[in-house]
């Protein structure tokens, strides 16, 4: 889902837009393998129809040496309901696998109101954003994430065709820090410490349909 570096924003991605790409997620405080193991995902993330976005992640866990591991599968979505205005925050609902057939076998759950304002600077390549949200455990399931209230700033500079963004955040849990570089206007590289201690990132790809 667009957003922080592990916080989701309001923001949206495009319609007709597809991110996907694969990240690394270190194991020092990942509920999901109960901090034993680190995680590569495969991601994508759809921009359905204006202010819809879909995604779907596979984690799978490293160095796993148990005679079965099931792929996880995560399903989220997220709806902005109210678009960004000159005074008025963006503001969109999500929603991180709010459907499982167990409650063990659902990871990463989390229902959350998030809002996301962005302050432009006439004359230069700056950009700041400010995100602020409350997430809820309303759904059963093995973790959450994102349970309580989140927020984070990212400065962005840049052109249409290279940007950089650096983002300090509070997950409800822990502060994170990341950098992000989107060049080429399709390639996306992301590195950050979770808990300002535990490096995790990825590389996407954006292309329209």
């Amino acid at each position: 889902m667009t957003g922080y570096f592990n916080i989701p924003s309001a923001n949206i991605i495009e319609d007709g837009q597809i991110n996907v790409g694969s990240s690394f997620i270190n194991k020092k405080y990942l509920k999901y393998t109960g901090m034993q193991k680190d995680v590569a995902a495969l991601f994508l993330t759809f921009g359905f129809i204006p202010n819809v976005e879909l995604s779907g992640r596979f984690t799978r866990q490293l160095k796993y040496t148990g005679s079965q591991h099931n792929i996880d599968r995560v399903a989220s979505l997220k709806i902005r309901f109210l678009s960004e205005s000159k005074f008025i925050p963006a503001i969109a609902l999500g929603l991180h696998n709010p459907i499982s057939g167990l409650e063990d076998a659902n990871h990463f759950n989390s229902t959350y109101l998030v809002g996301t304002k962005s302050f432009y600077f006439e004359g230069t390549n700056f950009l700041f954003s400010l995100t602020v949200g409350q997430g809820f455990d309303w759904i059963k399931a093995a973790d959450h994430q994102f349970i309580g209230t989140f927020g984070g700033l990212l400065i962005r500079y840049g052109n249409q065709v290279n940007i950089i963004e650096i983002m300090v955040e509070n997950d409800a849990e822990r502060w994170n820090a990341g950098i992000r570089m989107k060049l080429f206007c399709f390639l996306s590289v992301m590195g950050g410490l979770q808990g300002m201690d535990s490096f995790s990132g990825n590389v996407s790809i954006n292309f329209s349909l």
